[in-house]
């Protein structure tokens, strides 16, 4: 999962071809230390397909107030620049298949 930053979030995230996940985190954010192992897991698997990002909000809060990602962790899924669909929180009991059947959704669009 690739660190984004302020200055190269438009080129790793808004023109990318591939579906895009970025993950909002912050330090302390238990939640979103606990869903990095199940994004660095999902992210093997769609590797091909899907590229995985993660942000800072104490260091990139201009992209946080861009999308209004006040909760954490937030999942924003980009596609061609454009946000298609987000998770915000925890997503649910088993949060390595919610994520994935939204993956699978997006991508099934595509085609």
């Amino acid at each position: 999962m690739k660190r984004l930053t302020a200055s190269t979030f438009n080129t790793e995230v808004l023109n990318s071809n591939k579906l895009y996940v970025v993950m909002f985190t912050g330090k302390g954010c238990a939640p979103c230390a606990a869903l990095k192992p199940v994004l660095r897991d999902i992210e093997k698997t769609y590797d091909s397909q899907v590229n995985f990002g993660e942000i800072d909000v104490g260091t990139e809060s201009r992209i946080m107030n861009r999308y209004a990602t006040y909760t954490l962790p937030t999942l924003l899924f980009f596609e061609a620049g454009i946000v298609v669909d987000f998770l915000r929180g925890m997503p649910g009991t088993d949060p390595k298949q919610v994520i994935e059947d939204l993956i699978k959704k997006i991508l099934k669009r595509r085609k």
